[in-house]
């Protein structure tokens, strides 16, 4: 009996060895990198993404120590595993859903922007050839906008003031002189101001705009008890075991990753190019 159960007890070092020969190293390199991108914008992006593998090994640790005890789990079939993980799919699509959206919107407006202020442009040239006054008061815009603005702060309520530029366009509009009476050309060149102005409000509105951290945690939820029913499923087999919650874990990493990427890209708020004015 003893002979039998020294080589069971050898085999059992063997692997606490090789898991920590791997643990270790990786803990300790998650931990250097993590202390390197602290001052970085980046950080907290990043430790939502490291945060589904530190729970993935947490899962395996607990439920490999649980195997060992007269509380282990036997019998849980596949499929329990895969009513748990549509919850977590479903969740996942409707926040990319919504993120993905939300930039479709931003490109949406930015060429609404762009087209308006064309038009702007070829009302101005339809009147004067030279227009200089509507091309310096845009150039003004696309100036404050594209090339020296400060960008948007992401948090607060409270409505950026409008530009000196935008209001200089806006005495244009309501000047008569600027379009030599010609009252049709002054209401259209007064309507595609407003839709340049509302088109602007409406990206710095959408630039504000983030996941709510109550949605970022039930996923995070959503994925932990994912973790927990693939554990569940192979009980017992500690290969099984580590290597399907962790293959899942590197996929919910990247998805919390990707998400928080999109959602928060570390641009600047969408600018109109200034070669705009180029072609007039």
């Amino acid at each position: 009996m003893a002979a039998i159960t020294r080589p069971v007890l050898e085999g059992r070092a063997q692997l606490v060895l090789a898991w920590l020969a791997v643990l270790i190293p990786l803990a300790w390199g998650i931990r250097a990198a993590m202390e390197e991108a602290a001052a970085l914008e980046l950080s907290s992006k990043l430790g939502l993404t490291v945060l589904p593998l530190l729970l993935g090994v947490a899962v395996c640790f607990f439920f490999l120590h649980l195997d060992r005890s007269r509380f282990t789990i036997r019998g849980v079939v596949g499929p329990y595993f895969s009513s748990v993980a549509i919850l977590f799919a479903l969740f996942a699509s409707l926040l990319a859903a919504e993120v993905w959206q939300r930039q479709e919107k931003k490109d949406v407006l930015l060429h609404q922007e762009t087209k308006s202020l064309k038009v702007m442009l070829y009302i101005a040239a339809s009147i004067d050839s030279d227009a200089y006054d509507v091309r310096n008061a845009i150039s003004g815009y696309l100036s404050h906008t594209a090339y020296g603005a400060e960008l948007v702060p992401r948090s607060g309520s409270a409505e950026p003031l409008p530009s000196e530029a935008l209001k200089k366009l806006y005495r244009l509009a309501i000047d008569p002189a600027t379009f030599k009476g010609n009252t049709v050309a002054n209401a259209a060149f007064l309507q595609s101001l407003n839709v340049v102005r509302s088109a602007r409000e409406d990206l710095t509105d959408l630039y504000k705009a983030r996941i709510v951290h109550s949605k970022f945690f039930a996923l995070l939820l959503f994925g932990l008890l994912t973790q927990i029913a693939i554990a569940f499923c192979h009980a017992g087999n500690t290969r099984a075991l580590g290597a399907g919650v962790m293959l899942f874990s590197v996929a919910f990493s990247l998805a919390i990753g990707i998400l928080s990427l999109l959602d928060d890209p570390d641009e600047g708020l969408p600018m109109v190019s200034g070669t705009l004015l180029n072609g007039f």
